[in-house]
């Protein structure tokens, strides 16, 4: 019987030159995804749903200080992002203040900074591994 080597998921998705296998933690990216679209609200960007986001939840306040207890799911997601936005470094007037919003970028900044590994090189496209 054989076993398997167990990883750690975090592990996985931190970058090569980290020693990760680069791939994408989909947790954190969703989240980063639903930032997006608090952005998109914070900007008041003239889309339908947010014109409707703005009259039905936010009436005339500040995204920041709405808190919609009777919203669907999807709308109390949309409000709790603001604790990711938080978690990530960002305050309400960074976020009013930025642009352009990208979706890695604020991934990339929740995954956080790794130290890279010496032997990275011996593993990753090394010329001498057996096929």
């Amino acid at each position: 019987m054989t076993k398997k080597a167990l990883i750690a998921w975090d592990k996985l998705c931190q970058p090569v030159s980290t020693g990760g296998l680069n791939f994408i933690n989909i947790e954190l990216w969703n989240q980063a995804a639903i930032c997006k679209l608090l952005w998109s609200v914070c900007q008041r960007k003239e889309k339908m749903w947010i014109i409707w986001v703005h009259t039905y939840y936010i009436k005339g306040k500040s995204v920041w200080e709405t808190s919609p207890k009777n919203a669907s799911w999807m709308i109390q997601k949309l409000f709790k992002a603001r604790e990711y936005f938080e978690v990530a470094g960002y305050n309400m007037t960074d976020v009013q203040q930025m642009d352009n919003f990208h979706i890695k970028g604020l991934y990339q900044r929740h995954q956080g900074q790794f130290s890279k590994v010496e032997w990275r090189k011996l593993i990753i496209n090394n010329q001498g591994a057996p096929k």
